[in-house]
């Protein structure tokens, strides 16, 4: 008995556990964008990235500190032939001596200065690139929900579309058996029902497979039950291209993280001519001590003790960058010809830049007309198959006359599907082309 309930208990764990598992999880594109940013593998190492650049930008005055370092040793003195060859030679003192010191220099010059506000540029480059992989991630989730929120609902009409079939297929076979339908209209509504199966079969396995690379975009099991809930309604939007380019253009982040790039050449070419002829000044010191046989009591008195103290300044000023065709004057040369072809680099980004937004907005404007269109053609499609549908049902029309408008009307839906899609795929491709972090500011 006892074996009995604890196999019951034991079945019913491992069902709890199984339903536990299958627990559904509701997922709108709030919640995926939210999941993506905790839990992307990509983005956490992006972030780890910016937080090293971060520490270095909070330090960047440990420039200033000097070198600092100590030293020691026990050194063994002793005559290796003197005491062979000359008896009279005296000891003068202890064979061991132990010696330590502390020394410190600090070189300045000007290029310090550029060290530290290169520290602060790459600081700079490090966000930009944060920000660029974080709209790039909420871009490529929103436009993936939709994307699958309307493979969802093709799916669902899909399937409406084979319980329809079916339905005739019943009906079919109820007029065959009253005498008011043939075998062969009876099997051709079963032929017909059956076509469906396949290619919905392959649909909700493609579903299934974009679904699973979905989930791991967001960081989260890929064997997770989900569901997506939202739909592919947007509201029109008026968009004044020029406005958006003159407005937005110049915080885009390919736009910035140019424009860091030259700053940061910029810079380096300040540096390289400050290291070239610039004086260096180097500040200096140290202590040193010794003492002879420091192993004896008396081995620290005054008499076998001694040590020594030096502070100095030198000054350092470079002449060979000032001949013609040197090293410094060069590397500043070439620098600075890489600085003028970013600048050229950064003007034709703008006019790409100009271009993608332009485009952007007159792609959009025409999928508001093709939703406009598509939502008519459905209505259209709908009503043709609902009167084709009565007449089929009637005897008047035939089998495929039947298939024929439901065909019609399932390609209005799914082409009003894909024009929905379209343009919301547009506007989030808007919003990040412009840098923003929701669509509504610019309505």
């Amino acid at each position: 008995m006892t074996n009995k309930r604890l196999t019951a208990m034991g079945l019913l764990i491992l069902f709890t556990a199984a339903l536990s598992a299958q627990e559904i999880v509701n997922l709108n594109v709030e919640d995926s964008v939210k999941s993506a940013l905790e839990q992307n593998k990509n983005f956490q190492i992006t972030g780890l990235q910016t937080e090293s650049s971060q520490k270095s930008y909070d330090n960047r005055w440990n420039s200033l500190i000097p070198g600092i370092s100590a030293s020691t040793g026990l050194a063994y003195r002793d005559t290796a032939i003197s005491n062979l060859t000359n008896s009279s030679v005296i000891d003068s003192g202890s064979p061991l001596t132990f010696n330590a010191g502390l020394s410190l220099s600090l070189p300045l010059n000007t290029g310090l200065i550029y060290k530290m506000e290169q520290t602060r540029i790459d600081f700079e480059s490090s966000r930009i690139s944060y920000e660029t992989a974080q709209k790039q991630l909420i871009r490529d989730v929103e436009k993936e929900f939709y994307y699958l929120l309307a493979i969802r609902t093709n799916l669902d009409i899909m399937e409406k579309n084979q319980e329809l079939a079916e339905k005739r297929y019943r009906q079919t076979l109820e007029n065959y058996k009253n005498g008011f339908a043939s075998e062969l209209r009876v099997l051709q509504a079963q032929v017909s029902a059956a076509d469906y199966k396949p290619e919905l079969s392959q649909s909700r396995s493609d579903y299934d497979t974009r679904q699973r690379s979905f989930l791991i975009l967001l960081g989260m099991d890929p064997e997770s039950s989900v569901e997506l809930t939202g739909n592919l309604e947007q509201a029109a939007v008026r968009l004044d291209s020029s406005e958006l380019i003159n407005r937005y253009i110049g915080s885009r982040q390919d736009i910035q993280a140019q424009q860091n790039k030259i700053e940061s050449m910029e810079n380096s070419r300040k540096s390289t001519r400050a290291s070239g002829f610039s004086p260096n000044l180097t500040l200096s010191g140290g202590w040193s001590t010794s003492v002879n046989d420091p192993f004896l009591n008396d081995g620290w008195l005054p008499d076998t003790w001694s040590d020594t103290a030096n502070l100095g300044l030198s000054l350092r000023i470079p002449l060979d960058g000032y001949i013609p065709g040197s090293a410094q004057k060069t590397a500043v040369s070439q620098t600075q010809d890489r600085i003028d072809q970013a600048k050229i680099s950064l003007s034709a980004m703008m006019d790409s830049a100009r271009t993608e937004i332009l485009n952007l907005t007159q792609n959009l404007m025409t999928s508001q007309e093709k939703i406009e269109l598509a939502g008519l053609n459905v209505i259209l499609a709908q009503k043709s198959y609902e009167m084709t549908e009565e007449s089929y049902n009637q005897g008047v029309m035939e089998r495929l006359e039947v298939e024929d408008a439901q065909q019609s009307y399932l390609s209005a839906i799914q082409q009003k599907l894909s024009s929905q899609y379209q343009y919301l795929s547009g506007l989030i491709d808007l919003k990040y082309a412009l840098n923003l972090d929701s669509i509504e500011e610019i309505f």
